[in-house]
């Protein structure tokens, strides 16, 4: 369905996005983004930022930005900062409507320090969307930056699909950083936006952009949690099946059930081309630079094209809208792979292995390390469940894995490890894919007629 106030046929009509920005000690940056966020073509928007416990001149450089330019631009600004938070005291440094901005001094010495420390990325996120007054959110991290007409398609494209997800592409700075991640995530096919979820987020979170009501009914960002973006993620499509009344069991298989061949990209591409119809020049060298993403659904297949048609809670913007800079001191370099394994894992058991045909067992392909990491994650009960491990290397195949528990004091199951040729679905697969590696290969030749999301899914 279409959200009250939007005109599917025309232009959407005076909906107030409100872009979020949390900031914590990003005085060399937080420029960039701000003024990205005043260049931007879509009217009306207002800008959200929270300074999040700075000890550096991060709040001193975006209270000069906005007072140069929040005004001139057009933006609405609402800016609030740990100190204003803690002692409940909003003023207001200009009577201008259109612009909130605390009177706050930017924090300075050992006693301020302890009094003011930041709450985290997730408290500064939630506080910024708090203060907020726009319909639609649209995130971007202070160390980033968006293009001039991000919004402008975002928006276009939201108000086709009002209560879903939507990210962009991106650009990383430096240019070589995370290479292969950003293509997996940039050539994502529409399907896998949903089916790949339990591999990583398949939109990255400075792209996001989402109906304020539909933030507000998943709930805000746990603030406990390092890895708030994946946890939230996934409690997003535990509402939007709900939403739906579906389980993400039966959205997989629909998925699953529509093969599109060499037409995967036809459910949204129709949705990008009335989006970009006025770039065209700029779309067919956009679509150059996209080669295609084929998995065991590709190929091989003597089913006939089908367009998939269907509404997905995920959506991706075939434009780079975002410069996603690459940094060892960013907040997501301080989350441990072992807590976003516990994160996807935790969401894999709700939404999939608790439902027919995964309760009634399942297998894993890899008896390596990441097979066994992953199985060590599960719940105990979920333990009893696999069926067996299976596995290419002739050391692993035919013996048996022995789970003595945790505390490694008593056996208490062992799982014969097969060879692949034996794996019958349902199976999660704990190889690592685009390595050179002869996976994918060898899943579409030795399991062509099976279909991904509903005989199996990645987990790595």
């Amino acid at each position: 369905g279409v959200g009250v106030g939007v005109d599917v046929n025309g232009d959407v009509d005076n909906v107030v996005v409100s872009v979020i920005m949390p900031a914590h000690n990003e005085e060399k940056v937080v420029e960039e983004a701000i003024q990205s966020v005043f260049n931007e073509e879509y009217r009306p928007i207002e800008l959200s930022i929270y300074v999040d416990g700075s000890t550096d001149r991060t709040l001193d450089v975006v209270r000069k930005c906005i007072e140069n330019g929040a005004q001139q631009s057009n933006i609405q600004v609402v800016l609030s900062c740990t100190k204003c938070l803690k002692q409940q005291a909003h003023e207001q440094v200009f009577n201008d409507t259109m612009i909130r901005m605390c009177s706050c001094t930017r924090i300075e010495g050992e006693k301020e320090e302890r009094k003011y420390k930041p709450g985290g990325v997730a408290f500064a996120k939630n506080r910024a969307i708090e203060q907020c007054t726009g319909r639609v959110l649209c995130f971007l991290d202070s160390d980033d930056y968006m293009t001039n007409d991000r919004v402008k398609h975002q928006v276009r494209l939201w108000q086709l699909h009002p209560q879903s997800l939507i990210g962009s592409q991106f650009f990383r700075l430096p240019e070589e950083s995370t290479e292969r991640y950003t293509r997996w995530a940039n050539e994502m096919r529409d399907a896998d936006l949903v089916l790949q979820r339990y591999k990583d987020c398949t939109v990255v979170q400075p792209t996001w952009f989402v109906a304020k009501d539909v933030f507000q009914r998943v709930g805000p960002y746990n603030e406990t949690c390092k890895a708030e973006d994946l946890e939230w993620y996934y409690r997003f499509l535990d509402w939007y099946a709900t939403m739906t009344s579906k389980t993400l069991v039966e959205i997989d298989n629909a998925i699953s059930g529509a093969i599109v061949g060499h037409h995967q990209h036809a459910m949204l591409q129709e949705d990008n081309d009335n989006i970009l119809t006025a770039d065209s020049e700029m779309v067919g060298e956009h679509r150059k630079k996209m080669p295609k993403v084929v998995d065991g659904n590709d190929s091989g297949s003597s089913t006939p094209d089908v367009v998939l048609l269907l509404e997905l809670p995920i959506v991706l913007l075939r434009r780079e809208c975002v410069m996603y800079r690459y940094r060892q001191t960013s907040a997501s370099h301080g989350v441990s792979r072992a807590l976003l394994r516990s994160v996807r894992v935790q969401a894999m058991e709700r939404q999939l292995l608790c439902h027919p045909p995964w309760s009634e067992g399942f297998s894993i392909w890899g008896a390596g390390k990441y097979g066994r990491l992953f199985y060590q994650e599960l719940s105990e009960e979920m333990k009893k469940k696999v069926r067996c491990f299976c596995d290419v290397s002739d050391k692993l195949v035919g013996k048996m894995y022995n789970d003595h528990g945790k505390e490694r004091k008593h056996l208490l199951r062992s799982i014969p490890i097969k060879a692949v040729s034996e794996l019958t679905p349902p199976f999660i697969t704990c190889v690592a894919m685009d390595r050179d590696n002869g996976f994918e290969q060898l899943l579409r030749s030795t399991h062509q007629e099976m279909q991904h999301g509903k005989d199996f899914l990645h987990f790595l």
